[in-house]
């Protein structure tokens, strides 16, 4: 039997035991395991399952609440290796990417106070922060 199903259950408990049973394995599975069931629950087929029927589809109590919660987290996590990894500062993708988040987190090029001096100068305290 398919998770999906329970998660299109119009019962909340079943739902909720559904989002739970998915925080049971990603947490008892390995490291490739629990990569696999987070490619699968990052599927717009089932991103958009868990939003229509689960979040959308009634009240969110406090039980399914706390198990959308730890599910959120098990996914971030499997991300912590690459947000603790370095940016290779030689990669021209990573650095636009970076001056990107730069300007939208400081808006640096929208504020005429600040001259382009300034703006190099406060660059390496913004890749700090950033």
């Amino acid at each position: 039997v398919s998770v999906i199903q329970h998660l299109e259950s119009s019962s909340a408990d079943v739902q909720k035991n559904a989002i739970a049973l998915i925080n049971a394995l990603c947490t008892k599975a390995d490291e490739f395991k629990r990569k696999k069931i987070s490619e699968s629950l990052q599927s717009k087929s089932m991103r958009n399952i868990i939003l229509s029927n689960v979040i959308r589809g009634q009240n969110v109590g406090a039980g399914m609440a706390h198990e959308l919660y730890v599910l959120q987290t098990l996914m971030l996590n499997l991300n912590e290796d690459r947000m603790r990894k370095g940016v290779d500062i030689h990669d021209p993708a990573a650095v636009r990417e970076i001056e990107e988040l730069r300007r939208i987190a400081f808006d640096v090029d929208g504020d005429p106070n600040i001259n382009t001096v300034r703006k190099s100068q406060n660059a390496p305290k913004d890749y700090k922060k950033l």
